[in-house]
């Protein structure tokens, strides 16, 4: 059974009246009544403060991406060795 009751008082709640509620298409009540999608995504700028204030540590047991070593060596080099 539909709950017309409910969906009138949250109608209301959004400031739509009676009338405007019925005249409303199943997809314009959705749209209405959906939540939110959350916050939006970090940007940059938060992304960079967030490295700033906990930088990784670069030494034993730290990814390997963030150990400092050297370049490796070119393909060229490879096979002159």
């Amino acid at each position: 059974m539909t709950p017309w009751g409910e969906m009138l008082r949250a109608a209301a709640r959004a400031g739509v009246t009676p009338a405007a509620f019925w005249r409303l298409s199943l997809k314009e009540w959705r749209i209405l009544t959906e939540r939110p999608a959350g916050p939006e995504p970090m940007g940059r700028d938060g992304f960079e403060r967030m490295m700033a204030a906990w930088p990784d540590e670069a030494g034993e047991g730290a990814h390997p991406s963030t150990a400092s070593r050297s370049p490796s060596p070119s393909l060229r080099d490879r096979e002159e060795t």
